[in-house]
């Protein structure tokens, strides 16, 4: 038996002094180290009353030698990030571990912890007393582990932890709440499987109603579904329906449109946690599996037979609440109606019912202020009044009803007027963001992505949507990060009534564009083309300038680049034609 020793960087009596609520949220840690492994499958053992109180932990990770135990577990405190950076080195997932304390939080939850750990060949085995370090404490480095190695299978990597004496003075280990506490963080997560006591992490081990069920479409095939509707405080991460195909999730959880439901509070969203699993989409998938085919006829068959069993769930677990919630602001709302004139209240109440759906379990401060913002546009509203003229000379003679139609005109006309000139304003701002050298294009995005009246004709009609933003920020953004930085582009996707699609990519306002941005738009074409393949695809490429020899545009037009600059002036050109024809 050899012996090992401590290597202190900061106490770890301070470490033994952390705070844990319970056993199961310092098992968490644990799991973060399993991951932060790169581990593939975690197998958890947890006790049952009155038996052999004892807690295993067992990983397929990278294992660890002898010499890594030594100098790199061993060191207390020391962050695992500064030592080997923020992702992992096979799978690349960001890390979780914290500072390099949390692999020693089992001793906060027992009296002895046993590592067992696997690694090229070698089984090696260190057990840790939490009674000898408190006595060792101010002189920790002398403290003597007993640490041990044996040959094993080189193919046969991982780590084991045993939890021995569990402190009694928290609750019994539970294996419920444990699952509970590991599906809202790993649930989403393709290639980390978890086993509690030989049971998979299940979505109806979540607090509150839980469906499952299978269901056989026309064009999708067998569809099964899972879905609870939380009623825990804790928010969800990743809430939505996932959907995954052949075992694994394509893409970021939505909500298959609910979240355009009148009726249905915006926060409620949040609370859904479901997955649907449909291997008939496997032909609607993007090449590198990341996204589904926006106009796949699969997909929204699926949508149309998950969509309406959620929204049931929805409306039948928090109908109370949404009924009192609704009842406090129309009693707010009837209240603070009395200040519009008599004919403007009934399409002030249609508009502030509309609007506070999103809100019903705000604070009061904030469902006054949305009130107020409301009520105040509303009586400022220019149309309103030509409005009801015309539905109210609908019924009558032909020529006061063409007269009514006519005062349309004459506000439309008033407000362009008006749009024009702060549009102008606007763009003496935006000059100043794009002759800043420290303008980034994070900034650049910021400012452009609401804002695409500045693109010349046809472009300044397109517009994007929640569907389109999420495929060029998760998708696009992502999958096109620089090899050297590793920075996500500045991408906004976006879409006209025909479907053409236009992808813009933002260099920062000093970046001047070169072959390597047409290299780049040639990418985002192919791709973009197999996930719109209906579609005619356009990428525009902004920067300062081009270098020497460049064209404008090439491959028949489906490639454009330009500057800030001309942008910039194209837009006040066509500002300036406008406000003559306004004057």
């Amino acid at each position: 038996m050899k012996i090992a020793n401590f290597k202190v960087d900061t106490s770890l009596t301070s470490i033994l002094g952390e705070n844990y609520r319970s056993t199961e949220a310092a098992i968490k840690e644990l799991v973060d180290n399993a991951w932060d492994a790169d581990s593939a499958q975690l197998k958890i053992t947890m006790p049952e009353p009155f038996a052999k109180a004892e807690i295993i932990i067992e990983d397929n990770g990278s294992g660890m030698t002898e010499k890594e135990i030594r100098n790199e577990y061993l060191f207390i405190a020391r962050s695992r990030t500064s030592r080997k950076g923020e992702s992992t080195p096979l799978k690349k997932r960001k890390v979780k571990g914290r500072k390099g304390i949390g692999k020693f939080a089992g001793l906060l939850v027992a009296g002895e912890m046993q590592l067992i750990s696997k690694a090229r060949g070698k089984e090696t085995t260190v057990t840790i007393v939490k009674d000898e370090i408190l006595k060792w404490k101010d002189d920790l480095e002398k403290l003597d582990l007993k640490i041990s190695t044996k040959d094993c299978s080189k193919e046969d990597n991982g780590t084991t932890i045993i939890l021995r004496q569990l402190n009694q003075n928290l609750n019994f280990p539970n294996p419920v709440r444990l699952s509970q506490i590991l599906l809202t963080e790993y649930g989403r997560e393709n290639g980390f499987d978890i086993m509690i006591n030989d049971k998979s992490l299940d979505i109806q081990d979540l607090v509150g109603f839980s469906e499952n069920g299978t269901a056989t479409t026309k064009l999708a095939g067998k569809v099964n579904y899972s879905f609870t509707i939380s009623e825990g405080k804790k928010k969800l991460k990743q809430s939505g329906i996932a959907i995954r195909v052949k075992g694994k999730i394509i893409g970021r959880p939505t909500y298959f449109g609910l979240e355009e439901e009148e009726d249905i509070p915006k926060m409620l969203l949040k609370k859904i946690y479901a997955e649907v699993e449909v291997d008939g989409l496997a032909d609607d998938i993007t090449a590198d599996w990341g996204a589904i085919f926006e106009n796949s006829k699969k997909l929204e068959e699926v949508k149309k037979l998950i969509k309406p069993k959620i929204k049931k769930a929805l409306q039948d677990t928090y109908s109370q609440q949404i009924h009192l919630a609704k009842t406090k602001i129309e009693n707010k709302i009837s209240k603070d109606l009395q200040q519009l004139p008599t004919h403007k209240r009934e399409f002030a109440k249609r508009s502030l019912d509309k609007v506070l759906k999103s809100y019903y379990n705000e604070s009061d401060e904030k469902i006054n202020t949305i009130i107020s913002v409301v009520l105040d546009t509303i009586e400022k509203d220019e149309y309103h009044e030509v409005l009801s003229n015309i539905e109210h000379s609908s019924t009558k003679k032909t020529k006061d009803f063409a007269k009514a139609l006519s005062q349309f005109g004459t506000v439309e006309s008033s407000l362009v007027g008006g749009q024009t000139k702060n549009r102008s304003t606007f763009l003496e701002f935006f000059e100043r963001l794009i002759s800043n050298e420290k303008t980034t294009e994070k900034e650049v995005h910021q400012s452009f992505e609401n804002n695409l009246w500045l693109l010349n004709e046809p472009f300044s009609m397109m517009a994007s949507n929640a569907t389109l933003s999420k495929i060029s920020k998760d998708f696009l953004a992502s999958k096109f990060k620089s090899d050297k930085k590793n920075k996500a582009p500045a991408l906004i996707l976006c879409q006209d009534y025909k479907n053409n699609i236009l992808l813009i990519e933002l260099k920062s306002p000093n970046h001047t564009i070169d072959k390597t941005e047409q290299t780049q738009a040639e990418k985002y074409r192919k791709v973009l083309k197999t996930m719109f393949p209906n579609s005619a695809i356009t990428i525009l490429i902004i920067g300062k300038d081009m270098a020497p020899k460049m064209n404008a545009s090439y491959e028949n037009g489906t490639v454009i680049l330009n500057n800030y600059n001309d942008l910039v002036s194209s837009a006040k050109h066509r500002l300036s034609w406008l406000a003559k024809q306004f004057n």
